[in-house]
């Protein structure tokens, strides 16, 4: 007998920077994404939702009943209500703090709830006071992780970080550069300076935009763009610009990031301190350089225009993520 295909309500983001698998999640036809709203057409009423459910008001005092929302962000879309699987990623988990996942498996018998962490997973205990690694192993019947050292860690299942490819035209207003890197800070400041310091003292062009930087560590400040969010056109029409991508892995990751599917997608050299394609189809010493110390990285290689093609098939396409959950499930 044939198996039913799942149906996936995926509770997502309406960030720009994810525009790429956003965008491909919306024209699946088996799939409801929620970009962070309330299915309600008043706007008085979206209003009201948005003061109850707002993070500064709620820092102040945490207002109660958040719970009265539960049955608007999903309004049974899809009329068959057997296979259902119902996909967070994990920066929804705020939800969890209203119980949200045992509403739907009230409503829902049967349903399949899946959590996505595409960040590092320690890191959610600084985003949200009430994350619980018991919560999310008692609640979800898959945890999915980009990151290998949190599979090895928590026992979560890795999965690639999930990308598409989106057309750009090439903008001649940004300039070409030798080396690019868009990213916040994080913990990996020191290291991104001292790159780029490097770069420019072996005569490279560099284009670095980098976010979450307090003014008094705003080196080079008349070179590189400090706290100025770009649309994530503007990266990938400055990814086209560039021969060369920059990766540099914040503490605690392994695993393929944003900027590394940039360079595949769009068949960019890529200069990484996160040795992730090593041993993938993707590694190729002729554009993939990885370095542990600065000094160790190639300045000719950047140079040297070659041609470059990962052969990239969709291998890390949304709809590759789904298919995975429905086996895996």
């Amino acid at each position: 007998m044939k198996v039913k295909a799942v149906n996936f309500v995926i509770f997502g983001t309406d960030a720009d920077f994810f525009t790429p698998f956003t965008d491909a999640f919306l024209q699946m036809p088996n799939v409801v994404y929620n970009q962070g709203r309330i299915h309600v057409s008043s706007s008085i009423i979206r209003l009201i939702y948005k003061l109850h459910m707002s993070t500064q008001l709620n820092r102040v005092v945490k207002l109660p009943f958040k719970s009265i929302w539960n049955g608007l962000y999903y309004r049974n879309e899809f009329l068959d209500m057997h296979n259902l699987c119902f996909l967070f990623f994990a920066n929804r988990y705020w939800m969890c703090d209203v119980n949200y996942p045992a509403y739907l498996k009230r409503h829902y018998p049967g349903c399949k709830l899946v959590i996505m962490f595409n960040d590092v997973v320690d890191k959610y205990f600084e985003r949200f006071p009430s994350f619980s690694i018991d919560y999310v192993r008692k609640n979800f019947d898959l945890v999915l992780t980009y990151n290998k050292l949190d599979e090895a860690k928590y026992g979560f299942q890795y999965y690639p970080t999930f990308w598409s490819r989106i057309p750009v035209n090439e903008n001649t207003k940004f300039p070409e550069s030798d080396i690019l890197y868009v990213g916040a800070a994080k913990d990996r400041l020191g290291q991104l300076l001292s790159c780029y310091g490097f770069f420019i003292e072996h005569g490279l062009k560099c284009d670095f935009h980098i976010t979450g930087v307090p003014q008094n560590k705003q080196k080079y400040a008349d070179r590189i763009s400090y706290n100025k969010p770009i649309s994530y056109n503007e990266v990938l029409e400055r990814v086209q610009r560039t021969k060369c991508v920059l990766e540099i892995s914040q503490q605690g990751a392994l695993g393929f990031t944003p900027r590394t599917m940039e360079a595949i997608l769009y068949n960019k050299k890529l200069i990484s301190n996160n040795p992730i394609l090593i041993g993938t189809k993707f590694y190729n010493k002729n554009y993939v350089f990885y370095f542990s110390q600065i000094d160790d990285i190639d300045i000719e290689m950047i140079k040297k225009i070659d041609k470059v093609d990962f052969g990239y098939n969709g291998e890390y396409s949304p709809d590759k993520l789904l298919k995975f959950i429905e086996e895996v499930l």
